[in-house]
């Protein structure tokens, strides 16, 4: 086994792996970038063409203002139990309450293996 091929990464703006690209790669991509850039303002050009003023939002705006949108409204991670709106299911016990069973429980076992005993 050889020394591994130095690669260079390629992130996004939080800096997670998008490509590893080898010293060619690079090269072609670099090469590749002013034809890149002119198809994006190609295509920056057809969008502000075909809207420009914003008529296409405009119409979608109008539709959804008659549209019920059950899922805009939804209360997402609250479940409502009783008059609460706790995320999780609460029991009318509290930790003393529980601590009492663990205690009955053990006095229970305690008094088993002393019959036994005697």
């Amino acid at each position: 086994m050889g020394m591994p091929e130095p690669l260079l990464c390629a992130t996004d703006f939080r800096q997670r792996p998008l490509m590893f690209l080898r010293k060619e790669e690079w090269h072609a991509l670099l090469a590749e970038l002013p034809r890149l850039k002119e198809e994006l303002r190609q295509r920056q050009a057809e969008i502000d063409a075909m809207d420009q003023r914003g008529e296409h939002m405009k119409d979608y705006l109008l539709r959804r203002k008659f549209i019920l949108d059950k899922y805009g409204e939804r209360k997402i991670g609250i479940v409502a139990y009783g008059d609460t709106n706790r995320s999780y299911k609460s029991h009318g016990r509290g930790l003393r309450d529980r601590e009492r069973d663990i205690e009955m429980a053990n006095k229970v076992l305690e008094r088993m293996n002393s019959n036994e005993v005697e």
